[in-house]
């Protein structure tokens, strides 16, 4: 069998995963539960359904989600702790309203 056939068919199967399936198989490969620094990609994927970056953005940028990068080399960063209480009061606000 052609060994380029192989690869085109493990592609198709790849596409039939559900989007549960990624969405589980994507957060348990982005959180680090052990980590003390999150990437935004990761802090979006706290939430449920899933924000993305851009949504995040815009939050730090109208003081909706207060965080503090810290960059290391050219990425920036953002501590746990931080992130967790500022989720914690973001979801406070929202129930509120």
């Amino acid at each position: 069998m052609d060994p380029r056939r192989e690869t085109f068919s493990s592609s198709n199967e790849s596409k039939r995963l559900s989007k549960q399936e990624k969405m589980k198989h994507q957060s348990s490969s982005l959180v680090n539960p052990g980590a003390e620094f999150l990437s935004l990609k990761e802090i979006g994927m706290l939430f449920s359904p899933p924000i993305s970056t851009t949504s995040l953005y815009k939050w730090m940028r109208n003081d909706t989600l207060r965080l503090t990068p810290f960059e290391f080399g050219n990425k920036k960063f953002y501590r746990r702790t931080d992130v967790m209480t500022e989720i914690a009061r973001h979801k406070a606000l929202n129930h509120e309203k």
